[in-house]
This record gives structure tokens, C-alpha cells and sequence, in this order.
């Protein structure tokens, strides 16, 4: 909450021309902590605003919480950008600005005049901030990139994240990867304020889903370099099975770790579990043993069959008497009202104008002397219109006139 706390980024003027979710969202994190970020959208609005008809969720202008996620706070306007005068609002529109962020294709983009050689040529403090799908070289550069292709099939997670007899690749939540790479492409836009504020000149900012997908797959891909080629070994396969997954009494999956290492967590772990007679048995006192006498299968099973005696829940309370990492798979539809969440302001309610309340996640950045907007609900598009024009120079009798030829909404 904002309070009487000063909003770090107080200041920066940003044009948003993006569309869907991972760069949106890095304008939505950069407006969510004080800057002044005009959306500029097509004049019907963009594709985003309707996502909610195939997600399952309302999606009218009164009460839309997928737009609302990526695009509250930020001022709305439509333009006709194809035309003489859109592409002129826009023009006057990157000239107070600090940073111009989209994530259109680059030959669209040349066409409108907006392209990084023309605009930092006319603008040297210009922040450039430019997102692709697989990045501005190589044969895929300017193919359409979206998180469930780029993210998930080309960073390796679909292939390797499931078990050989899958009958179906596992579907990840929708903008995912998206929402993981929004926070890099924040990150790097910051970096480009941080030197401009050093040296006085722009600079254009890239990032890709492409190139996320195999920084948050970094593990993986340093792995499978030398002789682990599949990340997601099969379980009786494992040597250590001090850590895994397990499913308990109630159905519910329970996630086992040591705290440090095999042979000093053994008590504990085997004593909890009511296993003590492990113990006494040479084949198990270290992972060496285990692997070298073939037991480990034998201990995995043995750990399975103990988990089915008790449910989640319990299993939860004996481990954090030992203080092992451990928790049990909830639910998404849970996480909206977790006491943890809560706790810690992760989520925020928000009331629509129809009465609807939504538990908004919140941007997972926390200062202790700076605020962060709370979020607000998204409106129609072109509902700051006329409030930008007049920021820029122009009268009511001009906007008028732009609304008449449909230059503007």
C-alpha cells in the first residue's frame, strides 16, 4: 500500500505498446512501483482483454482479472497507428518518455516508424525495450513465440518433466513462463534507467522467452552436458530416496529432503518414518552402500508404504519436529486463500465495479521503504484518452477532431 511511503520509480514516463503477458507485465511491474505507464492499444483494444473466454473467467469490462493482472494502473489509449495522425500522437507520446516498451515484431514495428534505429536516433535517452520470442538472430528470429511453444517445448521442461510412459505432455498454467521471464525483462530494463542515470544515454533492452526458458532451465542444462541426458530419472531408479515425492494416506502428495546429507539426516528421517531397523543394516548407512548392495530400491519402497499410513497433514507436523524441508502439494485453487499468503500481503483483494471480489496476486518485490500501488480494476479501452492528449497539447477541440477520424479512442 502506498500510504505516505515515496514510490521508487516515481518519475519514469513509459510507453507500453505490448500485447498478452510477459511484456505487459514488465510494464505492469514497472507501474505497479511508480511509474507513469500509458498502454497504448489498437482501437478495438488487444487480444489479451478476452483471454477469459477460453480461461473460464469473467472477462467484461466491469470485471476483468486476467487484463486487470497485467495492466492495472496503467493510463489507456487507443490509436489508430496505421493512420497519419495516430502515428503522430504516438510520436509526441515517446517524446516525454523515458522508456518505450513493446514486444511486437520488429518489421511491424519498422513500418510504424518504430523501430530502434529511427527512434534512438531521434531520441538518444530513449530506454529501448524490445521482447521476442526466440530472440533478434538465428533462423527463428521474427517467428511469432508463445509461452506454451517457446517456453515450455524449446527450453526442454515439456520433453524431460515427466515420467517415460506419460500418455499426455503435462500442461503448464497458462502464462507461466510468461509471468517467470516478465520479472528478467523488469530486471534488465532497470539495469538501462540505472546507466542511463550514470552515463545520460539510452540503450536498447532484449530479452526473449527463449532466453528465459534456458536461464530458469539453467540446472537442466548444465546437467544433461555431461551424463544425466533426462532430468526426470524414474523414481525406482533414484539412489537417494531421502528425497522425493510420496503419496500419503489421503491421496495427497508429500515432498521428503534432507537437510544437509545422506548419512547425517539417516536417524531422523528412518526414526520418523518408523523404520529404526535400518540402523543396524550396513547396506544402508550411506549412498555408496545403497547403490553398491542394490537396497535402495528396497528402502524405496519400504519409505512408499510407510507414507500410505498417515495423511499429509501429519506427516507435515512429525517432519518439522526434526525441522526437515518438507510440505504437501496443495491445490492451486487453495493457494488464494493460504494463511501464509495472507500473512504476507502475496495476495490482495480486489473489488469490480459489478460487485465481484478477486484475490489479486501481488508482485513479489517487498521494500520496506518504498510502496507499490495497489492494484485497481482495468476499464475501457481508451479510457484515459482524452486525460494523455491534453498532457501532450492537445485542446478538446483536437481530440474531438482525432475521435472523428477515428484516429483515436
Amino acid at each position: 500500500m502506498i500510504n505516505n511511503m515515496t514510490l521508487p520509480l516515481e518519475g519514469l514516463r513509459v510507453v507500453d505498446f505490448t500485447t498478452v503477458v510477459a511484456a505487459p507485465t514488465a510494464g505492469e511491474l514497472l507501474c505497479a512501483f511508480g511509474a507513469d505507464v500509458i498502454k497504448v492499444e489498437a482501437i478495438g483494444g488487444e487480444a489479451h482483454r478476452t483471454t477469459g473466454s477460453f480461461l473460464g473467467t469473467p472477462y467484461k469490462t466491469e470485471c476483468n482479472p486476467h487484463y486487470t493482472l497485467q495492466n492495472s494502473n496503467k493510463k489507456h489509449i487507443s490509436i489508430d497507428l496505421k493512420s497519419e495522425e495516430g502515428s503522430r500522437v504516438m510520436m509526441s507520446l515517446i517524446d516525454k518518455a523515458d522508456i518505450f516498451l513493446s514486444n511486437v515484431r520488429e518489421p511491424a514495428l519498422e513500418r510504424l516508424g518504430l523501430d530502434y534505429d529511427t527512434l534512438s536516433a531521434k531520441y538518444p535517452r530513449l530506454i529501448y525495450a524490445h521482447f521476442s520470442g526466440y530472440g533478434p538472430k538465428g533462423p527463428n528470429a521474427g517467428e511469432p513465440g508463445f509461452d506454451s511453444t517457446v517456453f515450455w517445448l524449446r527450453g526442454g521442461m515439456i520433453a524431460d518433466w515427466q515420467t517415460e510412459d506419460a500418455r499426455y505432455p503435462f500442461e503448464p498454467t497458462y502464462a507461466f513462463g510468461d509471468t517467470a521471464t516478465a520479472s528478467s525483462f523488469f530486471s534488465a530494463v532497470l539495469l538501462a534507467v540505472i546507466g542511463r542515470e550514470k552515463t545520460g544515454k539510452g540503450t536498447k533492452v532484449e530479452s526473449s522467452l527463449y532466453s528465459s526458458a534456458i536461464w530458469c532451465n539453467g540446472q537442466g542444462v548444465l546437467q544433461t552436458q555431461f551424463e544425466k541426458k533426462k532430468l526426470n530419472t524414474e523414481p525406482e531408479k533414484v539412489i537417494n530416496p531421502q528425497n522425493g515425492y510420496y503419496k500419503c494416506s489421503d491421496g495427497k502428495w508429500f515432498s521428503l529432503n534432507e537437510r544437509t546429507y545422506y548419512e547425517k539426516d539417516l536417524p531422523a528421517i528412518v526414526k520418523a518414518l518408523g523404520l529404526d531397523d535400518v540402523l543396524s543394516d550396513k547396506r544402508y548407512e550411506s549412498r555408496e552402500s545403497l547403490e553398491e548392495s542394490g537396497v535402495y530400491v528396497e528402502y524405496r519402497e519400504r519409505i512408499t508404504e510407510a507414507f500410505k499410513t498417515k495423511p499429509a497433514a501429519e506427516w507435515k507436523k512429525i517432519f518439522k519436529e526434526y525441522n526437515m524441508p518438507c510440505d504437501v502439494a496443495v491445490r492451486t485453487a487453495d493457494v488464494a486463500g493460504d494463511e501464509q499468503a495472507l500473512a504476507n500481503g502475496y495476495l490482495e483483494e480486489v473489488t469490480y465495479p459489478d460487485g465481484t471480489k478477486v484475490m489479486m496476486p501481488v508482485p513479489p518485490m517487498f521494500l520496506s521503504n518504498y510502496a507499490r500501488r495497489p492494484i485497481v480494476p482495468t476499464g475501457e479501452p481508451g479510457d484515459a484518452t482524452s486525460e494523455i492528449l491534453k498532457t501532450i497539447g492537445y485542446t478538446e477541440d483536437m481530440i474531438a477532431e482525432l475521435r472523428n477520424i477515428k484516429a483515436v479512442k
